[in-house]
């Protein structure tokens, strides 16, 4: 008989998981190395200083960006995990169904 295999589900949760893992690495990575002032510092006279000062607005646009993305991905993953309940919620009902019907399939 044909039923939802739920044996994918970790898999897919497994490639979520790594997905939001490669999210808030990303989100580290511009903090630590984009938005790093220090090399603009190095020189009383660095004519790129100024610019050193403007990343702590882009530090602050890499946080709110990075706050967004990851509620938005809590949201899907959390979607997800409601909508693969309800394949197996709807597949034990068939499944339920069919075991009630007389006669057998060949």
């Amino acid at each position: 008989m044909l039923t939802f295999d739920p044996r994918p589900e970790p898999r897919l949760r497994d490639l979520m998981t790594e997905q939001g893992d490669d999210i808030l690495a990303i989100a580290r990575h511009a903090r630590r190395w984009v938005c790093d002032p220090s090399g603009f510092t190095t020189s009383p006279v660095c004519l790129l200083a100024p610019l050193g000062d403007a990343l702590a607005e882009v530090a602050a646009g890499f946080d709110a960006l990075s706050a967004r993305v990851e509620e938005a991905w809590s949201e899907v993953e959390r979607d997800t995990d409601r909508t693969l309940a309800s394949y197996a919620e709807v597949d034990a009902r068939v499944a339920s169904g069919l075991g009630r019907l007389p006669g057998r399939l060949p």
